[in-house]
């Protein structure tokens, strides 16, 4: 079934409605919903489609929210998700109320942590308040992001890279230019070592 324009509000009820019967039969958690929304949104916001993001996510986030011990992965993603939603369609300052949040229940699972999504949130979270002009909160989501993909691939790393010229504006806005310049010439040196 590909999903197009005219079946996603079908296969979206569909969703939703397999996802409230499981709930009404008593099975609360169950993998099979959190996977389906969780592709579904996935799937949506490769499409640009921010609006239906944001309907499947908030009455998600709102069953996790019920949950006496939810999930931190999926509250993690269901928070994601929603911030990414929200903040293309405008609303910049509630996505980073939800990076927040989403950074907050990723650090309390250390699988998440140890995946990579808590670097990507936080990757997020520091873009998000850059451009918000909290220059602070970005530096210290951008510092925390750079030291765990430095951990996870190494401090030369290529991957280091992005966050690095990230970290350097950040730097460059708050006026310290001398850890600026640091932060760019250490990619640049990262980036000239990869080239050969």
């Amino acid at each position: 079934l590909a999903l197009t324009n005219a079946t996603f509000p079908y296969v979206l009820r569909l969703a939703r409605q397999g996802i409230d019967e499981a709930e009404q039969l008593g099975v609360q958690n169950n993998a099979f919903s959190r996977r389906l929304v969780g592709a579904l949104s996935e799937s949506l916001i490769s499409r640009g489609e921010f609006t239906a993001v944001r309907d499947l996510m908030r009455p998600e986030l709102e069953r996790l929210r019920r949950l006496p011990e939810p999930p931190r992965r999926e509250l993690a993603m269901a928070l994601g998700h929603l911030a990414e939603a929200e903040r293309q369609l405008g609303n910049r300052e509630r996505a980073l109320e939800l990076w927040r949040e989403s950074a907050l229940a990723a650090a309390g699972d250390p699988a998440v942590v140890a995946s990579g999504s808590y670097a990507a949130i936080l990757g997020n979270l520091g873009v998000l308040a850059y451009e918000l002009q909290r220059y602070e909160e970005a530096d210290e989501a951008m510092s925390k992001n750079l030291g765990l993909l430095e951990q996870r691939f190494g401090g030369d790393s290529a991957r280091v890279v992005p966050p690095l010229i990230n970290a350097g504006e950040i730097a460059y806005e708050r006026n310290l230019l001398d850890e600026a310049e640091a932060r760019f010439r250490r990619a640049l040196a990262i980036v000239a070592t990869q080239l050969g």
